[in-house]
């Protein structure tokens, strides 16, 4: 007894598999969902492998670092709404940051110059997002106090001049 019919079948029901997920949109959804993970996560951590196995030097850590940085900056956008980057922007100088911090530390000269720049840089950018955080948050609060007081006003039902 000949597996070719069996063979058969199983392809033709994976190629109407992948064309039905096709036509629903469910390669586009991930493509739109997963791009950052994709294009610069993978990369960055092939970089990181590539050093780990002595095959790169180690001063290219400091560009897989940036990348997948950047790559988990872009998917929480992708995944959250790019409005997020209004906020998550000091990501941009924390990548840099986080690039530098593992050049010194995976080179062998331990440079202590570039060790500050890093700690300084990571360190202007949370600075940076709090900031933006306080901002953004800070009118929310300032509703909910109004909100507060006005219902403290209408249920004790007093004047206040």
């Amino acid at each position: 007894m000949s597996n070719k019919p069996l063979s058969m079948g199983i392809i033709l029901v994976g190629v109407a598999l992948v064309l039905l997920l096709g036509k629903i949109g469910f390669f586009t959804f991930i493509g739109a969902l997963l791009w950052p993970l994709v294009l610069l996560v993978l990369p960055g951590l092939v970089l990181h492998a590539l050093v780990f196995n002595r095959t790169l030097p180690s001063a290219a850590v400091f560009p897989g670092g940036v990348l997948v940085t950047y790559g988990i900056l872009f998917f929480l956008c992708s995944l959250f709404g790019w409005g997020l980057m209004s906020i998550l922007w000091p990501g941009f100088i924390f990548g840099i940051a986080v690039g530098l911090y593992e050049l010194v530390y995976f080179e062998k000269s331990r440079d202590n110059g570039l060790r500050m720049i890093a700690i300084g840089l990571a360190l202007v950018s949370v600075v940076l997002l709090l900031f933006n955080l306080v901002f953004t948050v800070s009118i929310y609060v300032f509703i909910i106090l109004l909100l507060a007081a006005g219902a403290v006003l209408i249920v004790s039902g007093k004047r206040i001049w």
